[in-house]
């Protein structure tokens, strides 16, 4: 069992535990077999459960996860780190195995990673801004970011949606280079924007995003005396617009 296989069937196995089968017996091979249409076939279930699989596709994964009902966060989470995320993660989802209408199962609109992931990741690339240039960030910027992970080929495919399975390496990779949280890729429903969008709105502006980027490496205290100055010049604004 290598370190990456490890990794999965620990997560694998404590979920099996947590979303047992909606009729209590153990999950079986056949039952995501027939719940995918076979896209994740039995011996896949086996082997993954066992850590002989050191990088299966998000799609697989987020297969799975939506067979037994558990949140697909669940595999970008360390375990011990469940319990104390309870009231998010260990409730009930909809499980593919449970009659329309019960708890926990109601209808939602399907999301998928893949045709989603080249809206999200070109966002980033609009609303985030290179600290340096303050320019955005370019497909080889990221893909040095990544330190090897990614290349810069592989970025370019990403943001066209070309890559129709990225795996959950390749998607932490982006979440480090961008500094986001990994959850950005899974959000149900509505996805909340990296920024507020009047902020990044504001951030167009040239003048604006000097401001912000020349703060950053300011005092407490300094930043206090900054907003002081900033609420004079807006009251001496107030008179001339009257």
């Amino acid at each position: 069992m290598g370190g990456q296989g490890r990794y999965y069937a620990e997560r694998f196995k404590k979920m099996l535990r947590l979303y047992p089968h909606p009729s209590g017996r153990a999950w079986r091979g056949k039952d995501f077999e027939e719940a995918t249409n076979e896209y994740v076939v039995g011996s896949y279930v086996t082997a993954l459960r066992k850590g002989r699989i050191d990088n299966p596709g998000v799609q697989k994964l987020k297969k799975i996860a939506e067979v037994m009902g558990a949140p697909f966060e669940l595999w970008l989470e360390e375990p011990e780190d469940w319990e104390r995320d309870a009231r998010t993660y260990l409730k009930p989802e909809r499980s593919m195995h449970s009659p329309p209408g019960a708890p926990g199962n109601e209808e939602e609109p399907e999301t998928s990673v893949s045709s989603s992931l080249a809206g999200l990741l070109n966002r980033l690339f609009e609303e985030v801004r290179n600290e340096t240039t303050g320019e955005p960030y370019t497909n080889r910027e990221i893909s040095a970011l990544t330190q090897g992970r990614l290349s810069e080929d592989e970025v370019r495919r990403m943001r066209g949606d070309d890559l129709e399975n990225p795996t959950r390496g390749q998607l932490l990779a982006l979440s480090d280079a961008f500094d986001i949280d990994p959850s950005y890729w899974f959000g149900r429903g509505s996805r909340r924007p990296v920024l507020n969008p009047d902020l990044a709105e504001a951030l167009k502006d040239d003048r604006n995003y000097a401001l912000l980027h020349k703060s950053l490496g300011l005092r407490d205290s300094d930043k206090d005396i900054v907003m002081v100055l900033m609420e004079q010049l807006r009251g001496r604004e107030e008179p001339d617009k009257r």
